[in-house]
């Protein structure tokens, strides 16, 4: 036995001074190797000597020098011995195809953004296997020489890498369609192009997430732009709005340029009406044209679209479609540019997004009068002219007036409702107020509105209060009367007066 260590020991020395011009990882992993052999060839060794003492026991056995209990144990020590022979064993094939793996790499090479037809853009990324050959050598000498069952195949075979799965993330997210991209095999020194549609047009920065031999790694790439035209592409993240007349609507922008030269585009609106006026709009400055370099290859901005408050050249409620244009303003003449349609645009290399603004009018009312003090006797009535008007941009229909008035009184609109008013006109309408016969003089508040509903909404005037004084009928004449008597009771005592300072 201690010759077999000793012969062993002379083999570990002569490869560890073989190591001596070996990097640190393959030193490392030669080490590794080394350690799982020589536990193996412990284990062996572990083995046999139980075993012989195992083959002992049973003719002690058999000549009942020991007994049964003593066999077990010792055939359960043998047990144990052989089991931690093949656990080494096993552990000898797992350094080797750890080993392996070390030196097993596949590398991004180059990763590329380009745009499609249709305003859609890719990535084009070109992998390969650049696992470390020398490595591998010295891994698969070292399996014949341990004798490693299993892979009998050479260096370059071993490093052959199958069922690779490549997946894109931007800020650990899944950005690639589609979401995930499998490679069969990629032997050694081999290179494959992978190409996957982006969802998300405006990313310069992707991970390459790769799994392959129970592994994953992530690979952090700046995507470089590759494009065929030399076109501005225009993203807009909500497309389709409505805006309200008299009021502006915002647009959010997205443009990037996928080429590396440094240009200036100019900014255009195509396809709106002429009393429409738009502005586009980056870090609160108003700009027409942006500037595209290597350094600088997308912006963001807002384009600010004002919608008249007249309808003359539109139809409320109907969709307006125009584009958003960025073009070299040198190479495209202006009257060609204002009459091409969306395919003579992409036929020019024109960039530009198809946007859609629905103008839809506001609906408003207002019911007004010019007195809102009203007197009434205790019999009586009292009557009002009231003005309602459409202050909105569209027509209203089926317009209710309402009074609230104290209970048992009597208090209508004339007409009470109006089939429609279009904007801007104006409607009079009479409120008649009766009290009830008990109302006691005093003050009363009788309120006033006028609704109906646009498009599922209500639409409500502002409520206005009249103030209704109750007074009798007798009122006047009292109060002049007792005028009368404090002026005779004055000048009683002012005559009084005199003719007592004449005595």
């Amino acid at each position: 036995m201690s010759s077999i260590f000793y012969i062993f020991g002379l083999l570990l020395c002569a490869l560890v001074a073989q190591a001596e011009n070996l990097t640190k990882e393959q030193q490392r992993i030669l080490l590794d190797l080394q350690e799982a052999h020589l536990i193996l060839e412990q284990a062996k060794a572990r083995e046999a000597e139980v075993e012989i003492e195992y083959e002992q026991m049973i003719g002690l056995k058999e000549r009942g020098v020991v007994t049964g209990q003593e066999l077990r144990m010792t055939r359960e020590g043998y047990e144990r011995a052989r089991q931690e022979r093949q656990r080494a064993d096993l552990n000898l094939q797992r350094a080797f195809l750890n080993s392996l793996a070390d030196a097993t790499h596949l590398t991004v090479v180059n990763g590329q953004k380009y745009g499609v037809e249709g305003d859609k853009v890719r990535v084009r990324l070109t992998l390969r296997n650049d696992s470390d050959l020398n490595l591998a050598q010295m891994v698969d000498q070292a399996r014949r020489r341990y004798e490693i069952n299993g892979l009998d195949q050479d260096a370059a075979s071993l490093l052959q890498v199958n069922n690779i799965f490549a997946t894109i993330l931007a800020d650990h997210v899944m950005v690639g369609r589609p979401y995930q991209v499998h490679i069969p095999v990629l032997a050694l020194g081999e290179e494959v192009e992978v190409e996957v549609g982006l969802q998300r047009p405006e990313v310069e920065d992707l991970t390459v997430q790769l799994q392959y031999l129970n592994r994953t790694d992530d690979h952090v790439i700046h995507l470089e732009k590759a494009s065929a035209r030399d076109v501005v592409r225009v993203y807009a993240t909500q497309f389709s709005q409505e805006g309200p007349l008299g009021n502006s609507v915002a647009y959010e922008l997205h443009l990037e340029r996928l080429a590396e030269d440094e240009k200036i585009f100019q900014l255009m609106a195509h396809g709106l009406p002429d009393d429409f006026r738009y502005e586009f709009e980056s870090g609160g400055r108003n700009l027409s044209r942006l500037r595209f370099s290597r350094d600088h290859s997308s912006d963001s901005l807002i384009l600010n679209v004002y919608v008249p408050e007249q309808d003359e050249s539109f139809t409320v409620d109907q969709p307006l479609i125009f584009s958003v244009l960025a073009y070299e303003p040198k190479t495209v003449d202006a009257e060609v540019l204002a009459a091409a349609d969306p395919e003579r645009l992409q036929a020019m290399g024109i960039g530009y997004e198809q946007l859609q603004l629905v103008p839809t009018g506001r609906a408003e009312l207002e019911l007004t009068t010019l007195n809102l003090d009203l007197s009434v006797n205790g019999e009586g009535e009292s009557q009002s002219v009231w003005h309602l008007r459409n202050l909105g941009t569209v027509e209203l229909l089926d317009i209710r007036l309402q009074a609230l008035s104290p209970p048992g009184w009597n208090v209508s609109f004339e007409p009470q409702e109006i089939a429609h008013i279009s904007p801007r006109e104006e409607i009079e309408a009479k409120l008649t107020v009766r009290p009830i016969d008990s109302a006691e003089i005093g003050r009363y508040e009788v309120k006033t509105s006028a609704s109906t509903q646009h498009k599922g909404q209500w639409v409500e005037s502002v409520e206005r209060t009249v103030n209704i004084n109750i007074k009798s009928d007798g009122s006047f004449w009292g109060i002049t009367g007792l005028v009368i008597l404090l002026v005779s009771i004055v000048l009683g005592i002012a005559v009084f007066t005199v003719q007592w300072s004449k005595r």
